[in-house]
């Protein structure tokens, strides 16, 4: 980047090195913390250096980048400018809480019900529910415009609920199936 640039995620900062002895070693600083660097092979004396920066894991603010290079005399050269790191605020995050865990035996078999809430402000997306019930297979039974699935992850004793559609924030979601009991070859519960 050029002095006094504005720079946002992902960027690369290169630079042209040159002795006529030999380059050994070059290296790139933020504010003095460490970033990356190059070790060049015997007999370079010209290189194009490119580092890469995710400017995302750092602080929206002013930065002095530097890099400092290093001839086989152990001879030194420094580059800086100044850069503002500008990324915009990350996203919205999702975070569900179970607002509801209810059993009840029916028969030979028990009924689950459970519901989440997105108590987050971004949306749930690709939503996965695991369930530690050991010995006993789900039955996926809801009404039809609801998508979701339970499916029995042998041999990891989980059930796993699967949902379909997005839950957006302040959103429940409710799902509910059966849950007979299983025998686990050769471990039985």
């Amino acid at each position: 980047p050029v002095q006094g640039a504005t720079v946002k995620g992902q960027i690369s900062v290169t630079v042209v090195l040159s002795d006529d002895l030999g380059l050994f070693l070059a290296y790139l600083k933020m504010d003095e913390v460490l970033l990356g660097s190059q070790v060049f092979p015997a007999n370079t004396t010209y290189k194009v250096a490119s580092f890469s920066l995710d400017t995302t894991k750092v602080t929206n603010k002013r930065y002095r980048l530097g890099v400092k290079a290093y001839d086989l005399d152990f001879k030194s050269g420094l580059d800086t400018v100044d850069v503002v790191v500008d990324n915009p605020p990350p996203p919205p995050v999702p975070k569900l809480v179970v607002t509801k865990h209810e059993v009840s035996r029916s028969g030979n078999q028990f009924v689950v019900v459970l519901s989440v809430m997105n108590v987050g402000n971004g949306t749930a997306k690709n939503v996965v529910i695991d369930d530690w019930m050991r010995g006993f297979q789900p039955v996926s039974w809801h009404a039809p415009d609801e998508d979701y699935d339970a499916v029995y992850l042998f041999p990891v004793p989980i059930m796993r609920i699967t949902h379909h559609q997005d839950i957006g924030p302040l959103e429940t979601a409710t799902y509910a199936f059966s849950a007979a009991p299983i025998l686990e070859y050769p471990n039985p519960p």
